[in-house]
């Protein structure tokens, strides 16, 4: 049934619209003083004013553009907070939401996906936000199993460790071994992945772990851990050099690299 108000007095209204109020509404108007108010009109200006205030406004999408990754961030609790922060922002369209996410994305994997090819609607983008946050998970998640491997292997304990801290701490300058080194028709990368489970392989020793390293984006996949590309790496480049100069990688050294007789040497070439 459908009350009719049009026309009733204000005294009426107001009594008609106090019966419709519920949960923190009612609370407010039974904690009000006695006599507070004359009019029907004076009760909708304060009931108006009062929860008016307490409404959760809404955003504008320039707020998210203030929304960054930090160094530190997990890519889980970066999108679980921008995913929340969306929802305050009305009628927000998918590659406005893509922009803005490439925007606070610290450099890494993801960002680029997202750049490279942008997905169409909001399910595709967290299908894929939960791949890359997968990976970042599992890739976390070995970086510390090998470590603990690594280090039982070679006997070495941190706790034990009889150095002072700012020697345990401190970085090691790298020289490289050779003055020339040999051009390869392919990428160091994939000649590691040619003999990473081979024993002629002398893996390095683990580096100091710095907050710089733990947040990188890049990855080395001879030293196991962030800090670094496979590629830039020095040690690796020795590595390779040295297997090289023993015979190995017959086949990816450059065509018009002139052959030398240490390269010789009777080794079965790894393919």
């Amino acid at each position: 049934m459908v009350m009719n108000l049009y026309g009733q007095s204000g005294p009426i209204n107001a009594k008609l619209f106090v019966t419709t109020l519920t949960g923190k509404a009612q609370e407010w108007f039974t904690n009000m003083p006695p006599g507070s108010v004359e009019s029907h009109e004076q009760l909708i200006q304060k009931f108006s004013f009062h929860f008016a205030s307490k409404r959760k406004q809404k955003r504008s999408a320039t707020h998210l553009f203030t929304i960054r990754q930090q160094n530190d961030e997990a890519l889980k609790n970066f999108m679980g907070g921008f995913n929340n922060e969306t929802l305050e922002v009305p009628d927000l369209r998918i590659d406005m939401m893509i922009s803005i996410l490439i925007h606070g994305l610290k450099k890494g994997a993801f960002a680029s996906a997202l750049a490279r090819d942008p997905p169409s609607d909001v399910e595709q983008l967290m299908n894929l936000a939960q791949k890359y946050i997968n990976e970042e998970e599992m890739n976390a998640m070995k970086d510390g199993e090998w470590r603990v491997e690594y280090g039982r292997d070679r006997g070495y304990d941190v706790k034990n460790d009889k150095r002072s801290r700012h020697d345990r701490n401190k970085e090691p300058h790298y020289s490289q071994k050779y003055n020339k080194y040999t051009p390869l028709n392919t990428t160091r990368a994939r000649a590691l992945l040619m003999v990473e489970r081979k024993e002629v392989l002398r893996w390095p020793k683990p580096t100091r772990a710095t907050p710089a390293k733990k947040h990188s984006s890049k990855y080395c996949r001879f030293h196991r851990e962030r800090g670094h590309d496979t590629e830039e790496c020095y040690q690796l480049k020795d590595e390779i050099e040295r297997l090289v100069r023993q015979g190995y990688f017959k086949d990816l050294i450059s065509k018009d690299y002139p052959s030398r007789s240490r390269h010789s040497r009777s080794r079965s070439p790894l393919r």
